[in-house]
Order: C-alpha cells, then sequence, then structure tokens
C-alpha cells in the first residue's frame, strides 16, 4: 500500500482493488470491529465466498489482533452452528450470499440478533436482514488509517482457525 498504491491488488472475476483500497477498506473493517468491542485474541467468524470482500474482511479483523474464524461456505445447520460456536465468535461478518444459511440457524448461536451479525453486501441492494447491521467496507465515516492495535499483533498470534471439511463427522 505503501510503495505501490495504485497497484492492482487483487482481482477477482471482473472487480479489482488496488493496495490503497485494500488497506483503507480493512481498516474500515478493523475501525468498526474495535468500535464494538473486539479486541486481540477475540474470534471472529468469516462466512463469505472468495472474492474482494472476503480478503478485506480477513485482514480487518487481523488488524485488531482478532482471530478469523474461516468458516467453510459450503456448512448449513448443525455443522454451521458447531463450528461458529466452537471458536466462540464474538461476531461473524458474512457475505450477502450466505444470508439464507445463517438465518436457519441464529437462534442456536450465541451471539446477538442484531448486534453481532455483520452483513457485507455483494452485488444487490437489498437491506441486510433485520438480524443483522451491514458493515460498508466504503464507509467514510469508519476511520481508513492503519488502527494502533495492527503494531501490536505478532508473528506468534493466531491468526486463522481453518476446519477440516468433517467427512468423519464434524469439522475440527
Amino acid at each position: 500500500a505503501i510503495k505501490n498504491p495504485q497497484g492492482i491488488a487483487l482481482l477477482c472475476e471482473d472487480d479489482t482493488i488496488t493496495w490503497q483500497a485494500l488497506n483503507e477498506q480493512s481498516n474500515r473493517v478493523a475501525s468498526r470491529l474495535k468500535s464494538e468491542g473486539i479486541q486481540k485474541g477475540d474470534c471472529v467468524s468469516l462466512f463469505m465466498q472468495n472474492r474482494i470482500g472476503f480478503v478485506v474482511s480477513m485482514l480487518g479483523i487481523q488488524k485488531v489482533g482478532a482471530i478469523a474464524g474461516m468458516i467453510n461456505t459450503n456448512l448449513s445447520k448443525q455443522q454451521l452452528v458447531h463450528c461458529i460456536n466452537l471458536i466462540d465468535s464474538k461476531k461473524c461478518i458474512f457475505g450477502e450470499e450466505q444470508t439464507k444459511s445463517l438465518q436457519a440457524v441464529t437462534s442456536e448461536l450465541n451471539l446477538e440478533d442484531g448486534k453481532d451479525y455483520l452483513f457485507v453486501r455483494d452485488s444487490s441492494d437489498a437491506p441486510p436482514p433485520n438480524w443483522a447491521v451491514e458493515i460498508d467496507l466504503n464507509d467514510e465515516s469508519l476511520s481508513k488509517v492503519n488502527p494502533e492495535t495492527s503494531q501490536a499483533v505478532l508473528m506468534k498470534d493466531i491468526a486463522l482457525y481453518i476446519f477440516t471439511s468433517g467427512t468423519t463427522g464434524l469439522p475440527k
């Protein structure tokens, strides 16, 4: 972001993002998470298809020093509940495309409706479901500056939880 701010950082289908925009958007995610009490070592589930918003969200989680719980988008029902609750998620950032799967299990998750579910829009203009709040990756009211917390993230810190597929039972 510093050396080549206008260079292409990611290309996903017809979308691209520059290094500067990737850094600024992930800082906005970090700012939002910090404002909602997420701290170093907390876990935030990430339930989204592969797209630029996925990488932005993952980096934002890590800039706070939190752990990104990478939730397989093929999971549903019991497996989905198991993974999100197992890692003691404080929030769940989810893509618009995962709304139905997540909505089917919200009553079984240890998360609060209207507060702990952060909706990331994809291609539609539909509002987030009433049990979620939108996190706009381009929200100018959120800080685009690198958060101080990113300086406290160390190589020895846990960055991600990645689950097995669970072919012999629940994901591990």
